[in-house]
């Protein structure tokens, strides 16, 4: 019906033929609305001198079917125009009866002149999805990403009571638990006992764009208990065996009754639990997150020598995937050292931090608030899926996130990185202050007068060290003495007791350890 000039003439033309699109030419008939309100199409042939015309049967046959056919198509039209108009009125009635209809009505108008960042937030996102599954069958339900995330981050923080009440109560909005459960294990990280996760640690320092980080090391109390862990097909709650300081993975694994009636018997229980973690050093630290590396049950006896071999481990097998370490710190038990209120990342806090956290997330019908081996690694899991979400939010200010909430005495100043220029500043003015000292012709020689050639000495310097066998000797034969004074004190020290569960509210990592012995370590920094 809306067709003109050539393009109705081109319908004509198949419809009719040449000789009724030439008939209607002639006549300046040129639209089917023109066609339609012609009462007579023949009436310029009645100009013949005999008063009589001749029309061919098949001319008028088609044209009577093009009549028939543009009238017929103009009462669709007025038909189809009709049904929209009754559907608005429905829907204008619709909303006008449902508060909540028209209060959405609103808020989408309103929400088109929002900005676009401002259109990504969840609760637009969580609506759509809700309106779009409530016409759908149950397993047809489909769920955006960002209501995804939002659902495991519930999941984790609220647990599986809280998470099943809110979506049993809001319909159509959350996936179920087998959802969270799949989206959870498709992040891949989950944490083994004794495993040492380098090659997902490098994947980690690759999308925070850093080659630089500072290692941490820490422990906690834990309930004793040995747990079957079908994954891996071994138990979880000995005391992890070292081999050269580095604990071993899978050890307790048998087929054995008599092999595992063994190890009841015979070998400790873990009492402590030994975390290790890496904290990446990039140039907005609001996009750091801390990634656990390791963690497993020990017992409250080792020496520094294994500390010393344990930290190189980690430090040569980070060198290999292009992560340079700059430093380790832990903290002797029940004494906090001054750095570690002035710097936060250099220091054992991530590790403190993260047992806070691991103890936070226990259920709601559990009375003891510490964990096992096996619980603590359970909950890593979610951890780190945690601090992934929150740092992610920081990185892209574009992309759809999630906001989480702030303790009011938490620094919310963003750090800026480091200028080069007050770097080099720093530099003159130490060899302005040792120009007094007639020592610079000295630093000359060992070319310490630039900044880069006495960054790649020092650098050389710390990595033959920490390569030769002499260092470990020296180490070795250095802390004998006091390892012998504290292997005495260590057989005079009293038993743990596994039934007894003290939580001090003042020191929260000293739960279950309050007549452990002092672990005497000492602090290493590679610049």
């Amino acid at each position: 019906m809306t067709l003109y000039d050539e393009k109705f003439f081109n319908l004509i033309r198949n419809l009719g033929g040449e000789v009724v699109t030439e008939l209607l030419k002639v006549q300046s008939i040129n639209s089917a609305r023109t066609l339609l309100r012609m009462t007579d199409v023949y009436s310029f042939l009645d100009l013949d001198s005999d008063g009589t015309t001749v029309i061919k049967p098949g001319v008028a046959n088609n044209i009577n079917y093009i009549f028939t056919l543009l009238r017929f198509k103009k009462e669709q039209l007025k038909e189809k125009e009709k049904n929209v108009d009754y559907e608005s009125d429905m829907l204008y009635s619709l909303v006008q009866n449902n508060p909540l209809l028209k209060a959405l009505t609103r808020w989408y108008q309103k929400a088109e002149q929002l900005p676009f960042t401002e259109k990504q937030t969840l609760l637009p996102t969580l609506i759509d999805n809700i309106t779009n599954n409530l016409s759908k069958s149950t397993n047809n339900y489909r769920y955006d990403e960002l209501v995804q995330r939002f659902a495991v981050i519930l999941y984790i923080l609220g647990g599986k009571f809280a998470y099943n009440f809110v979506r049993l109560n809001l319909v159509c909005a959350l996936p179920c638990p087998t959802t969270i459960t799949n989206l959870i294990k498709d992040k891949h990280l989950k944490l083994n006992e004794a495993e040492f996760r380098f090659d997902v640690l490098e994947q980690h320092f690759m999308s925070k764009n850093s080659k630089y980080g500072f290692a941490s090391e820490d422990t906690t109390g834990i309930i004793k208990k040995v747990v079957y862990n079908t994954d891996t097909n071994s138990f979880i709650g000995f005391c992890t065996p070292l081999d050269n300081g580095v604990p071993v993975a899978h050890h307790f694994r048998t087929e054995s009754f008599y092999q595992l009636k063994e190890w009841f018997a015979y070998v400790e229980k873990a009492a402590l639990l030994n975390l290790h973690m890496i904290q990446p050093l990039s140039q907005d630290v609001t996009t750091s997150s801390s990634f656990i590396l390791s963690a497993y049950g020990i017992s409250n006896t080792f020496t520094s020598s294994d500390i010393v071999q344990k930290w190189i481990y980690i430090f040569n097998e980070c060198s290999s995937r292009n992560i340079r370490i700059i430093g380790f710190a832990t903290v002797k038990q029940r004494n906090l050292p001054k750095e570690a209120l002035n710097i936060f990342l250099f220091s054992s806090q991530p590790c403190e931090s993260t047992f806070e956290n691991a103890r936070a997330l226990s259920g709601i019908y559990h009375t003891v608030v510490n964990f096992t081996a096996a619980d603590f690694l359970r909950r890593s899991e979610k951890l780190s899926i945690l601090n992934e979400e929150k740092c992610n939010n920081v990185l892209d200010e574009n992309d759809r996130e999630l906001k989480f909430p702030i303790h009011h005495k938490e620094s919310r100043v963003y750090y800026d990185s480091l200028s080069k220029n007050i770097i080099l500043a720093a530099f003159n003015r130490a060899k302005e202050l040792v120009s007094n000292l007639n020592i610079l012709p000295s630093l000359k020689e060992c070319n310490a007068c630039e900044l880069n050639g006495l960054s790649k000495n020092i650098s050389d310097s710390i990595r033959f060290n920490i390569n030769s066998d002499n260092y470990l000797a020296t180490y070795s034969d250095s802390s004998s003495d006091s390892e012998s004074d504290y292997d005495d004190e260590a057989m005079e020290s009293n038993e743990f007791d596994s039934d007894l569960i003290n939580v001090d509210e003042e020191d929260k990592d000293a739960a279950m350890t309050r007549n452990f012995d002092e672990i005497k370590t000492e602090k290493i920094n590679f610049t």
